[in-house]
């Protein structure tokens, strides 16, 4: 998203403001590109470049929950939620969006000597067919205030109740 002061006179400055979203980089490196236009002929566009690293605040491992099994049979998952080091932060609240098909239970941890959060999900469906949720996470975080877990479910008849 950028801002711009609207017109700038011949000669003058001013400053464009812009704001990168950083979403699913985290880790990675953030390589984006922002076109200025001007009324200037020899330079009608000029090409900005924003490139960096994006730190990794919070790892979800994994990142969404696929509970995927025969209806009657124990179905869960457990993600691992850790922070960076340089990110100190806890998890307050967990919601989930719908919660008719899952039970969920979130408790601290030490992973790999780091402050975690093993946050486990099972399918509570007795039924066979499909469903997904989103399990939203609230911290005491400014920089990261809701971490977001998705959960898709895929229950099915055993082929002997199938055959019947």
């Amino acid at each position: 998203m950028a801002s711009y002061p609207g017109q700038i006179p011949a000669g003058g400055e001013d400053i464009i403001r812009i704001k990168v979203n950083t979403r699913g980089y985290g880790g990675r490196q953030l390589n984006k590109q922002v076109v200025v236009y001007t009324n200037d002929p020899d330079q009608e566009r000029i090409a900005l470049t924003i490139s960096g690293a994006v730190n990794d605040l919070v790892t979800l491992s994994p990142a969404r929950v696929q509970l995927t099994g025969v209806v009657g049979s124990d179905i869960h998952q457990t993600v691992f939620i850790t922070g960076d080091a340089s990110f100190p932060f806890r998890i307050v609240d967990v919601k989930a969006t719908y919660g008719e098909n899952i039970a969920f239970d979130l408790k601290p941890s030490l992973e790999s000597g780091k402050n975690a959060y093993c946050l486990s999900v099972k399918n509570t469906k007795r039924t066979e067919g499909r469903y997904s949720d989103t399990l939203t996470l609230t911290t005491d975080s400014p920089a990261k205030p809701q971490l977001t877990v998705r959960v898709y479910g895929n229950i099915f008849l055993s082929p002997e109740s199938a055959a019947r």
